[in-house]
């Protein structure tokens, strides 16, 4: 596969912003700019890292997440929609207990928000959004271990959550079918890729890939594809490291990078 198969928009997890994720160099940037950022409004007070982020149509949605100024753990509940017309504006506060990195993801006209934690505890239970109502519904927890810094992506229908840290880092992959409202384990998850927390799962033409994070202290350079329609559902892709004589994959190991939901 060629790095330019997957030049795509990503959308941040803290900020809507849009960039490719193998870099690029074209030779009409002056060499005084880095990049092609371009500022758009802030999101609402506070500001504030590890939130979660799911896209619905035209509009994203940033949510919960940390700032150190908050009272108690420093947990945030509330959560912002985006717009390119009209930008930020508050909507209906996330219905469970303030957290920071938790998963989620969107399915059809829905968000759904689940796992985190607050220093205390970390969490499994899940809810959906449905930006009609403004209102959020309980749905089926998460059944797998408690977790942090997992992913969360759709694609074909369903909604995954998978990797992340609650004592030992983790590989494990499950499905939710929002029509349901069940989980069930993704075959052929546990053992095939890295354990990693903090890594990034985006979507491209009905396909998901996750790549990046850490496990045990350094850095992870495997690269997966997911496909639930094939056999395996898993199919690993080139390194992320500088083993191959092209430059696509020079200097791509991170934790935390941006996020992707659908595309």
């Amino acid at each position: 596969m060629r790095a330019s198969d997957l030049t795509i928009p990503v959308l941040g997890l803290f900020m809507p912003v849009f960039f490719s994720l193998f870099a690029c160099h074209p030779t009409n940037i002056p060499d005084t700019q880095l990049g092609n950022w371009i500022a758009k409004a802030s999101i609402g007070d506070p500001p504030r890292g590890g939130a979660a982020s799911f896209v619905i149509g035209t509009d994203a949605y940033v949510g919960l997440g940390y700032n150190q100024s908050i009272g108690n753990t420093g947990r945030l509940r509330d959560l912002w929609q985006f717009s390119i017309d009209s930008g930020w504006r508050q909507v209906a506060d996330f219905p469970g207990a303030p957290r920071s990195n938790a998963a989620a993801f969107s399915v059809g006209s829905y968000g759904y928000v689940g796992t985190g934690y607050d220093l205390v505890n970390v969490y499994s239970d899940f809810y959906q959004y449905d930006p009609a109502t403004n209102g959020w519904t309980k749905k089926a927890d998460f059944p797998g271990t408690p977790r942090y810094d997992a992913v969360g992506f759709s694609v074909q229908g369903r909604g995954y959550i998978g990797t992340g840290f609650n004592v030992n880092w983790m590989n494990d992959f499950y499905e939710y079918d929002p029509v349901q409202d069940k989980w069930s384990l993704t075959p052929g998850t546990s053992g095939n890729f890295s354990k990693r927390q903090g890594a990034v799962a985006f979507v491209y033409k009905d396909r998901a890939y996750i790549v990046t994070g850490v496990n045990s202290g350094g850095m992870v350079r495997d690269f997966w594809r997911f496909d639930p329609s094939q056999t395996p559902a898993w199919y690993q892709l080139a390194n992320i490291t500088n083993t191959d004589e092209g430059t696509f994959d020079d200097g791509l190991e991170r934790e935390y990078g941006c996020l992707y939901l659908g595309l």
